[in-house]
């Protein structure tokens, strides 16, 4: 008896060392904390169709997740706010509303609060924010708002046919919205498919 009620609290005592050491070693820091009182900007959302929606100005497509549970954020020339829950890495936005102003032809505003609305969890990954969206229909991308911010440079023409090996990374956004890093802008813009770069790594 005594053999078995030493092997029962062995049991019970790895179970409780192995939480808290994974508690440990994930940061330490619960999912929703990560998530509040941060400007995050829309990059682009990807779709399970193999389709994409990525704004010309991510700045002007962001959310703030505030502690008493609600949101804000602006949608192009409109601003929004509505409430959320989090559960785990589970999220529910809801009460979603939005001014009414009339964004400029191209805007992507309704299908930033449709992408919004269908929320269904979020993770993050080499510091950005990404919400899955539900029936695995597509992921939202965001970044911090002093990333996400920055104004593409476009490449000029004529094109560069020679460039230097200096190492100044950028990263180049190709014809087709996706994007790669390169060694400086130089080597970016002699691609002819990129259009536009950033200074710095790409954050993929």
């Amino acid at each position: 008896m005594k053999c078995m009620r030493w092997k029962t609290w062995c049991l019970v005592s790895f179970c409780i060392i192995g939480i808290v050491t994974g508690q440990a070693f994930s940061g330490g820091m619960p999912a929703r904390d990560m998530l509040v009182d941060t400007d995050w900007v829309w990059v682009r959302t990807l779709y399970n169709n193999d389709t994409r929606n990525s704004p010309d100005t991510p700045g002007l497509y962001m959310v703030r997740f505030n502690s008493d549970g609600s949101f804000t954020g602006r949608a192009d020339c409109n601003r929004i706010r509505g409430q959320y829950r989090v559960d785990g890495h589970r999220l529910n936005l809801s009460d979603i509303i939005s001014t009414r102003a009339m964004c400029p032809e191209g805007s992507l505003d309704r299908v930033f609060l449709k992408d919004l609305e269908n929320s269904a969890s979020f993770f993050f990954k080499a510091g950005d924010l990404y919400f899955d969206l539900k029936f695995h229909s597509g992921t939202m991308k965001f970044s911090l708002s002093e990333h996400a911010g920055q104004a593409f440079i476009p490449c000029k023409d004529p094109r560069p046919e020679a460039c230097t090996m200096e190492y100044d990374p950028v990263c180049g956004r190709k014809k087709d919205q996706s994007t790669a890093t390169y060694g400086n802008a130089c080597e970016a813009c002699a691609d002819p498919m990129v259009l536009e770069y950033i200074p710095g790594e790409c954050r993929e």
